[in-house]
């Protein structure tokens, strides 16, 4: 599922296959990221980030949170309706610490997107990182750490970056691919050549 998110065409991909893909996503790294990554970039991004968030199921919420973060970092702020952002602020503050395990985690990276990507609610972020706290989350056997927001806000705030919006996953995710199959051809111990679509 990794290398089929890395070579689907957000732009022609279909709500069924995404909600197949968050059904059966086998790791958070599929759920968190290349799923959400793709339907954020999807005409459907907005419509599943808020059906996934009411998800029971612990992956497809998490996903939802996730695709709403990757869509604050991606989109205009006039694209974005900041009295739903508001509103999901105030649900993270008195519901995350008592959310599951990767909920708890991608509801900590929703405040931090907010803080970070959308400046008209960046201040309203920062507030309510600070009130939430540290936020306990079951990491496994891993070096893994839930970045504190507060702190993370404060950081993006000092390098003056608020605000400032990533590049389009699709072009991330192309540049993963070429990555991927020159690890492969190395492994093979083949000559790699770069594939002219990628670029």
């Amino acid at each position: 599922m990794y290398l089929a998110g890395l070579i689907a065409d957000e732009k022609e991909i279909q709500k069924k296959d995404l909600q197949f893909w968050v059904k059966n996503s086998t790791s958070p790294m599929i759920s968190e990221c290349t799923v959400a990554w793709i339907a954020a970039e999807s005409k459907y991004g907005l419509e599943l980030a808020r059906e996934w968030i009411e998800s029971e199921k612990e992956s497809i919420s998490s996903s939802g949170w996730s695709t709403f973060s990757s869509l604050l970092s991606i989109l205009p702020n006039d694209q974005i309706d900041s009295k739903e952002v508001s509103k999901l602020l105030k649900r993270v503050e008195f519901k995350i610490h008592k959310s599951q395990n990767r909920v708890k985690y991608c509801m900590n990276g929703f405040v931090i997107a907010v803080g970070g990507f959308y400046s008209p609610l960046s201040k309203e972020a920062l507030e309510i990182a600070q009130k939430i706290g540290k936020v306990e989350v079951m990491m496994g056997k891993t070096a893994c750490k839930v970045p504190n927001a507060s702190e993370y806000i404060l950081k993006m705030e000092n390098m003056g970056k608020i605000g400032i919006k990533k590049r389009q996953p699709a072009v991330k995710r192309r540049i993963q691919l070429r990555d991927f199959i020159f690890g492969i051809s190395i492994k093979l111990k083949t000559k790699y050549r770069p594939i002219e679509f990628l670029f």
